[in-house]
């Protein structure tokens, strides 16, 4: 439950990086976007959607898999941890 806990959060994280402004050059001006649709489009990355993967993927082939769940506890939940090995050690 934890783990699920620390998922949870890295995923709020990736979702809150979305809405982060950006600068826009108009002109030959450098200004500030104001437009929520323009400033999600920048700011989205596969990484986002490797996020919620890793994150929720897990508990949802666990319970498409029910019947050998000490299987998919072992072996699957370590495979889809992989990618967050490399994002803890991530330097923005």
């Amino acid at each position: 439950m934890l783990l699920f806990a620390f998922d949870i959060f890295l995923i709020i994280d990736k979702f809150v990086d979305l809405f982060l402004g950006y600068t826009s050059e108009l002109n030959g001006e450098q200004r500030e976007e104001k437009r929520l649709m323009p400033v999600i489009l920048h700011n989205i990355s596969p990484d986002f959607f490797l996020e919620i993967i890793s994150g929720l993927g897990p508990f949802v082939l666990n319970i498409y898999f029910s019947e050998n769940r000490q299987f998919m506890k072992n072996t699957t939940y370590g495979l889809f941890k992989i990618y967050r090995y490399g994002r803890l050690l991530e330097t923005d």
